[in-house]
């Protein structure tokens, strides 16, 4: 797929993001003699640029603690719900008993989520999250994160045994 829009782009195989920032650094691979080669009609006439009106973005933030348990369920019915309407979201997520950040990020219904670093003791420990896709409900979105607060004060300690 992308060899149809860009047929010289060097494929760069990583996991997680992790590459070496050489080899996105520099690479001049845009220039304009070699996209006429491939292209030669690039120049000719007028651009036409379409957007589509049913793809928008919601950014948002909101402090408060959010229930683990309920944060799955949200995260799970966000991606059976919109599924392939999802383009792109991230996020950073301050969960209830955990003095680590959630970090998640996600394509379509490919979902990653993970505890990461510890949240620094002059840091707002609050909540931020991006989605870009389509036909998105704006009000659902937040809403639903939103429903997910709870007291910071968990009713067992992490790690206690619950019978």
């Amino acid at each position: 797929r992308i060899r149809g829009i860009n047929p010289t782009s060097k494929t760069v195989r990583c996991c997680q993001s992790q590459v070496e920032p050489l080899s996105l650094i520099n690479i001049k691979a845009f220039t304009l003699n070699h996209v006429t080669m491939h292209t030669p009609e690039f120049l000719e006439g007028e651009l036409k640029i379409r957007h589509d009106p049913s793809v928008d973005s919601l950014a948002f933030k909101f402090p408060g603690c959010l229930n683990i348990n309920m944060l799955k369920e949200l995260i799970s019915d966000l991606i059976r719900t919109y599924g392939a309407n999802l383009y792109r979201y991230k996020g950073v997520l301050n969960v209830a008993g955990m003095p680590v950040k959630f970090v998640f990020q996600g394509v379509g219904m490919l979902f990653s989520g993970t505890f990461t670093t510890a949240w620094l003791p002059e840091e707002v420990r609050q909540n931020s999250f991006v989605f870009i896709g389509k036909d998105l409900n704006k009000k659902t979105l937040t809403d639903s994160f939103i429903a997910c607060q709870c007291s910071e004060t968990l009713r067992f300690a992490v790690g206690d045994s619950v019978l």
